[in-house]
């Protein structure tokens, strides 16, 4: 068995493995387009100036994870199963949005490059490859804490 095979193809139907690869989707292409969009590469961005207000990617991302969230909440189960992929999908990349732009909202600066943004990206993708890889410990874990704290 490859390491390809263990690490990416077993877990197509994962839906943290999804939420995991779209949350380092939209980190990695917010990343790349701002630097290039700095650089003049890029039009400007559509919503930079909306009514006087730019506005951030962050807010893009909240509105992507209410939305699924809302989804999740309200869907029949079963149409919620169907699209579990997709409502994963699109649940990582406003994930991603949303903590590319932490140490912004944590600290209200208009700083992109602040540090907490990359301290909250690197814990954030520690714990959900500790979802993916690892759930299962993490599961005996969490029910031995939650016993021991029930007595």
């Amino acid at each position: 068995v490859t390491l390809y095979e263990r690490l990416v193809r077993r877990q197509k139907d994962n839906s943290t493995f999804t939420i995991l690869i779209f949350f380092l989707l939209a980190f990695t292409l917010s990343r790349f387009s701002v630097f290039i969009y700095q650089f003049g590469f890029l039009p400007r961005y559509p919503f930079e100036n909306f009514f006087g207000t730019h506005i951030h990617h962050f807010v893009f991302g909240i509105g992507l994870v209410t939305l699924v969230g809302f989804l999740t909440l309200s869907l029949p189960s079963h149409i919620v199963l169907r699209w579990r992929l997709k409502l994963s999908a699109i649940y990582g990349f406003g994930l991603g949005w949303i903590i590319d732009e932490f140490g912004m909202w944590l600290h209200l600066e208009d700083n992109y490059y602040i540090r907490g943004s990359y301290d909250a990206i690197i814990i954030s993708t520690i714990i959900l490859i500790n979802f993916v890889y690892f759930k299962k410990i993490w599961i005996k874990i969490f029910f031995k804490v939650f016993h021991t704290l029930q007595r």
